[in-house]
């Protein structure tokens, strides 16, 4: 299958991010470790949404992860608004070059600091 060409599309102090690949999810929902519920346009992972429909609506949805993660996102940036709900374990992850350490019950704390 041919995969769809994936152009920079932000540009941020004179540096070009591309667009993410979405692999560690595919592969995840490929071996049974998620269940991906989403719609989209593009490349991004889920049920194909037409152009027309909610135009600047790129992708919207969750997946719901099983067991202990042995996989995780690679370092990507958002093209809108990302919100995490940790329900158990911990999770660490970079908020502008900044790695943080959240564990549930604790992420609306983060997800404060991350955004301010």
């Amino acid at each position: 299958m041919e995969q769809p060409r994936l152009d920079a599309i932000y540009q941020a102090r004179r540096k070009s991010y591309a667009i993410d690949t979405c692999e560690p999810q595919n592969r995840a929902v490929r071996e049974g470790k998620i269940k991906m519920h989403a719609l989209t346009k593009g490349h991004y992972p889920g049920a194909k949404l037409s152009p027309d429909i909610l135009p600047g609506l790129n992708s919207i949805g969750f997946w719901d992860g099983f067991g202990t993660q042995d996989w995780g996102l690679d370092e990507h940036r958002n093209e809108g608004v990302e919100i995490v709900l940790l329900e158990t374990g911990k999770m660490a992850f970079t908020v502008d070059e900044r790695r943080l350490l959240i564990w549930c019950r604790a992420v609306s704390d983060y997800a404060a600091m991350a955004i301010a």
